[in-house]
C-alpha cells in the first residue's frame, strides 16, 4: 500500500508514515516482547525494488525500498510480514 494507506487484512498496524524517498515507518498496535522480531517486505513497484528494514523498534520497524538498477531510494507500494513475540 502507499504509505499511510492501511488496506482490509492489515493486523497489528496502527500506521504507517512516509519519512523520505522510499523510507517509511511502521506503527505495530501490539508491541513486540523485545527489538528481536523479523521482518520481510516486497516492492509491488517493480522486481527489481527491494523493501529493506534498517531498524527495529518494540514499537515500529522502518525500511527503505531501494532500486539496485540504479542504486537509489525509491517510493512505491509495499507489503509486510512481522514475525516475532508480543
Amino acid at each position: 500500500a502507499a504509505a499511510g494507506t492501511l488496506n482490509a487484512g492489515d493486523y497489528n498496524v496502527a500506521s504507517v508514515t512516509d519519512v523520505g524517498i522510499g523510507v517509511r515507518t511502521i506503527v505495530w498496535d501490539v508491541d513486540f516482547a523485545d527489538s528481536n522480531y523479523s521482518c520481510v517486505g516486497a516492492a509491488a513497484e517493480s522486481i527489481n525494488r527491494l523493501a529493506l528494514y534498517t531498524t527495529f523498534a518494540v514499537g515500529s520497524a522502518s525500511h527503505q525500498v531501494l532500486d539496485p538498477a540504479v542504486g537509489t531510494a525509491a517510493d512505491g507500494a509495499t507489503s509486510s510480514v512481522a514475525f516475532g513475540d508480543q
